[in-house]
């Protein structure tokens, strides 16, 4: 059981990375920069930044080098906004509510592990609450919409990412690990959209996690990528379906992100391998960050108000190029 608009009338969103050179930073906190199609002509608000803003070399480290701007850039940006995050505690999930957050959104974070849900707690601080249950259960998802509705009474953003991986080749996938991945990836993103969507507001957004793995075919992540298709299969169809009330459903394709899971998961020396091979198969020869999926996750929940129906690939060019 569970226990900004950016450019009119506010800042100028940088996508968290270091873009311009200090002159170009100059110039675009004094508004009358064109040159990186970020202000239109027609949108010449005040920008707000007045911090000094580097270029950021191509990276070769696996590690990312797009390090995340920090400071007063966006604070304030989400005050007064609800969401809810499933698998919000750990990895992508938290990363995104840690985003929220700091720009002041309230959010609901949902997972499993009341240990890890307690963890996220401490990071995130007053604006977080933490809700403990499963996706698969559709006793939970009753519970998890009747405590959002008594917290916030509405939401502006529901991110869908709870998800789990289970990998076997094609021979040696049992039936219950089978089972079980469509039991949380797909029957519990399709029951958790259900569940709470009469609480979203008009205008709000949805946003599915996917993964680069629908579209790639690799091998023995058959049953998991068949679930992320499926994914991205409800993000157009849920999204046909709440038009009526202005409700954008999108998807996110992450592609290798750095969440430090895999050093608690694998040695060192078969972590390091396995960072090396997905580092040289990626066209920008590095690891994403969460914070690279948090900004995109917040540009299609809350800024992309033209946008329903698509999956956002970030994943280095991983599945484009």
């Amino acid at each position: 059981m569970f226990s900004g608009r950016v450019w009119q009338g506010r800042t100028v969103r940088f996508t968290g990375f270091q873009l311009v050179h200090d002159a170009a930073a100059a110039r675009v906190r004094a508004g009358r920069d064109r040159g990186l199609a970020i202000l239109p002509p027609q949108w010449t608000s005040p920008v707000t930044d007045t911090r000094t803003i580097t270029t950021a070399r191509p990276a070769m480290n696996p590690r990312s080098s797009a390090k995340p701007i920090t400071g007063d850039i966006r604070m304030g940006v989400y005050t007064g906004k609800h969401a809810v995050i499933t698998g919000g505690a750990s990895g992508l999930g938290l990363g995104i509510a840690e985003f929220l957050v700091e720009r002041g959104a309230r959010v609901v974070i949902t997972g499993r592990s009341q240990e890890r849900l307690d963890a996220a707690r401490e990071k995130l601080g007053a604006n977080a609450l933490t809700v403990r249950g499963d996706v698969a259960s559709l006793e939970d998802l009753d519970s998890l919409a009747e405590q959002v509705l008594a917290e916030f009474g509405s939401l502006d953003a529901l991110f869908v990412n709870a998800g789990i991986t289970r990998t076997a080749p094609l021979e040696e996938m049992t039936e219950k690990a089978y089972d079980e991945v469509f039991d949380v990836n797909v029957k519990g993103a399709y029951f958790t959209v259900q569940k709470l969507a009469r609480l979203l507001n008009r205008g709000a957004g949805v946003v599915l996690t996917t993964s680069a793995a629908n579209v790639m075919g690799i091998p023995t992540t058959s049953a998991y990528a068949a679930g992320k298709a499926a994914l991205r299969s409800l993000a157009r169809s849920f999204a046909a379906e709440l038009t009526s009330r202005e409700i954008r459903v999108n998807a996110i394709s992450p592609g290798p992100i750095d969440t430090g899971v895999l050093e608690k998961e694998m040695s060192p020396e078969a972590a390091a391998e396995f960072i090396a091979q997905r580092v040289a198969e990626n066209p920008l020869r590095r690891l994403g960050t969460p914070v690279e999926i948090a900004t995109a996750a917040a540009f299609l929940a809350f800024d992309a108000t033209y946008t329903t129906g698509v999956e956002l690939a970030v994943d280095g060019g991983y599945t484009q190029l």
